[in-house]
């Protein structure tokens, strides 16, 4: 009995203690904990990413009102005067810039159009040479009639877990630039975008997989390995805690349909691991402390031969509630 105890306190203990360590991790990636100054210009690129999208879904409301979101305006253009300062400005936070700039110009021609005068709110507002009204705002939206909507369902009703890959083919730089593309569409909160995915082939997925239990036996012949992560420098408060994993989720599963819809298969590998494994992890294949790793998913080209387990699913009654 008293045995029993200790090693229930003992499991209680260690379960706190890697509560612990993630949570000093996501404390160390966000700005309103104190992160490290380096991280500036990630943290200010966060909050024009955020504001942007808040005034690209007032211009989206089904009852537009003139005027809406001007205060998130004018902090918006605080936070562009103030970016341009730093240095460092790099491909991702490129095109993230150039859609705040079209934001403000689709706010700012909406009201024209409406003979609204916001003439208060832009007053210290340059618009960017060369913005683009086309890359930020809001677009009619409109289901393509004309695409053939079953073979979407026939994906993703068919996506099934491949463990038996053809080792002779590897998938070109083009088509996993196209996987990415693709898993950039899964939703993310206030479109901050944090999926990240690093990619690897050879030797480095066997040492990477070590790591990782449930790849037994077909392990050593994945061709490519991601390691999915969510970029927690983006993450706002105490109450963006899980967001991470909520964002890296959907971003997942996004990848997983993409390499599906490139002509492979993918098998979804957990990372339920301890502290110690993912720190093994992170070294091997460089994962910076504010990227959090949501799981590995190996993916190729079928071997001629492949099975897959069938995996019974519940029948939709037994998971569906109509209110």
């Amino acid at each position: 009995m008293i045995g029993k105890l200790i090693r229930s306190l003992k499991q209680r203990a260690l379960y706190y203690l890697e509560v612990y360590r993630d949570s000093r991790r996501y404390l160390g990636a966000c700005d309103w904990a104190g992160a490290p100054k380096r991280n500036r210009s990630v943290h200010l690129l966060g909050d024009i990413i955020r504001k942007y999208h808040v005034v690209e879904k007032a211009l989206a409301m089904p009852e537009f009102r003139p005027g809406s979101a001007a205060d998130v305006v004018k902090s918006l253009i605080l936070d562009l005067e103030v970016w341009e300062t730093l240095p460092n400005h790099d491909v991702e936070s490129i095109s993230q810039i150039s859609a705040a700039h079209g934001v403000l110009g689709s706010y700012l021609k909406r009201h024209q159009e409406l003979n609204f005068d916001v003439s208060e709110t832009f007053v210290n507002f340059q618009p960017k040479e060369g913005s683009d009204t086309q890359v930020g705002g809001a677009n009619p939206y409109a289901i393509n009639q004309e695409l053939d909507w079953s073979g979407l369902k026939k994906l993703l009703r068919g996506r099934r877990s491949l463990r038996s890959f053809d080792v002779s083919r590897i998938p070109t730089p083009e088509v996993l630039h196209s996987i990415a593309r693709t898993a950039l569409k899964s939703p993310s909160v206030c479109n901050r975008q944090t999926g990240r995915l690093h990619v690897f082939t050879g030797e480095k997925v066997i040492q990477l997989l070590e790591y990782q239990t449930g790849n037994r036996g077909f392990g050593h012949q994945v061709p490519v390995l991601f390691v999915v992560t969510s970029d927690m420098r983006f993450f706002l408060s105490r109450k963006e805690r899980n967001q991470p994993g909520i964002d890296g989720g959907l971003f997942a599963l996004q990848t997983v349909l993409a390499i599906q819809s490139e002509g492979m298969g993918s098998v979804c590998l957990n990372w339920c691991v301890d502290y110690n494994s993912d720190l093994k992890l992170r070294e091997i294949a460089e994962i910076p402390e504010h990227e959090n790793v949501i799981m590995l998913i190996g993916c190729g080209y079928p071997s001629s031969e492949a099975l897959s387990p069938i995996s019974q699913r519940y029948p939709a009654e037994a998971i569906l509630t109509i209110h």
